[in-house]
C-alpha cells in the first residue's frame, strides 16, 4: 500500500566505537578525603588533601564534583563493580583502623 509508512528496521544494531581522549585542560588531583553533600536535585562529592599542621587536622578542599542522584546511583554501581574487581585481584582492602585522631564534626572550621 502506497500510503503506508515504512517502518524503520530495529533488527539491525548500530555498532558504535567507543575512544576517550583527554582534553587540554584535564588535571588529575589525589585525594585523600572527601565529603559528600546531598539536596534533592544533586549529590556532592568533595575531595581534597588532609594536611596535619601541628596540633590540627585541615581539609584542604580541591575540586567538588556534581552529580544528579540518578547518575550517582549508576556511578556506586561502577564503583562498586571496580572495587570488587580490585579485591578479586589484589585481596581485601583493610578497612581504616581506629585511630586516637579524631575529628569532630561541630568543631571544624574553614580555614583561609
Amino acid at each position: 500500500m502506497a500510503d503506508e509508512k515504512q517502518q524503520p528496521d530495529t533488527t539491525k544494531k548500530q555498532s558504535r566505537s567507543l575512544g576517550f581522549r583527554r582534553s587540554p585542560d584535564y588535571i588529575a588531583y589525589y585525594a585523600s578525603n572527601i565529603r559528600m553533600t546531598i539536596s534533592f536535585f544533586d549529590i556532592r562529592m568533595i575531595s581534597g588533601e588532609v594536611i596535619v599542621d601541628e596540633n590540627n587536622l585541615i581539609f584542604n578542599d580541591r575540586v567538588s564534583i556534581v552529580l544528579s542522584p540518578q547518575h550517582a546511583k549508576v556511578f556506586l554501581k561502577v564503583l562498586q563493580d571496580n572495587i570488587e574487581g580490585y579485591e578479586k585481584q589484589f585481596g581485601p582492602i583493610p578497612e581504616r583502623p581506629e585511630s586516637e585522631t579524631t575529628v569532630d564534626a561541630d568543631t571544624t572550621e574553614d580555614v583561609a
